[in-house]
């Protein structure tokens, strides 16, 4: 999931928690303009806190980061294990 500090509705310190009660599998990625460096995002939810602006090729692998953590490894339905990636998948 990825948000916003400042959100509008002022959830920003109870989102990612409210996610994760949910699933505590999804990833929440926090995107701000403000400087926060002094703030321990773990203990609010969030996995990844990216400074905007930020470059296209960042987030795309933060996103892609956060994807492969939460998708590495999955059970398969034959009893192996599967990596998967954007561009690939390999059953081992």
């Amino acid at each position: 999931m990825l948000t916003d500090y400042p959100t509008p509705r002022g959830s920003e310190k109870t989102i990612a928690k409210e996610v994760k009660a949910t699933n505590k599998n999804i990833k929440v990625i926090l995107t701000t303009g403000y400087d926060l460096s002094s703030v321990d995002i773990s203990d609010e939810g969030y996995d990844k806190l990216l400074q905007i602006p930020v470059k296209i090729s960042t987030l795309l692998s933060t996103i892609r980061e956060m994807l492969l953590l939460t998708l590495l490894p999955i059970q398969c339905w034959l009893g192996s294990f599967i990596f998967a990636g954007f561009d690939h998948y390999a059953i081992i």
